[in-house]
């Protein structure tokens, strides 16, 4: 089973592609599902695509730093203060190319393996109904399970998302 968050989601879709013997589950935690030849920012509402673009436009290697307004009211509203900005000053910018170089798969493995989308009911990170279902929805049969979190459930709630995580391995 692999387990991708966010833009990971196009990482796992890309590893099961290219080792289908070693994956038999994917799992899309409020994460890009991906066509081939897509990227990210082929997906990402044109609210969203502007800022990052301008972002990424302030730096010579043109990696996307994350504003702090931005990371406390909409990737980790749910977190206590001192979580929040601890996790900030850890922060890197994202790197371009992985937002917008067209991942490449040789099957659709998203429709071709079993797949579990866990949709993190506060998730602001993007508008309303991007990730569920709008991601969600380009997968054939998943299940789909919501968990009371924002998008940053990885540091906010890893109990809850690993409980998650742990019902999608062992069910069946």
């Amino acid at each position: 089973m692999l387990a991708g968050h966010s833009l990971g989601g196009a990482v796992i879709s890309q590893v099961a592609d290219q080792r289908p013997d070693r994956v038999a589950r994917l799992v899309y935690c409020a994460a890009f599902v991906l066509e081939d030849g897509e990227s990210a920012g082929d997906v990402m509402p044109e609210q969203m695509l502007t800022p990052i673009t301008e972002l990424a436009a302030t730096r010579a290697d043109r990696a996307i730093p994350m504003p702090r307004e931005l990371w406390r009211a909409n990737f980790i509203q749910n977190a206590g203060e001192q979580l929040a900005r601890d996790s900030f000053h850890r922060l890197v910018p994202e790197p371009y190319r992985p937002v917008f170089e067209p991942i490449r798969l040789s099957r659709p493995v998203h429709r071709d393996l079993p797949t579990t989308f866990l949709a993190f009911t506060h998730d602001q990170a993007m508008p309303p109904g991007f990730w569920h279902p709008g991601m969600s929805g380009r997968l054939n049969g998943t299940t789909v399970a919501e968990i009371d979190g924002d998008h940053e459930m990885p540091l906010t709630a890893p109990e809850q998302l690993a409980d998650a995580l742990h019902r999608t391995a062992t069910a069946d």
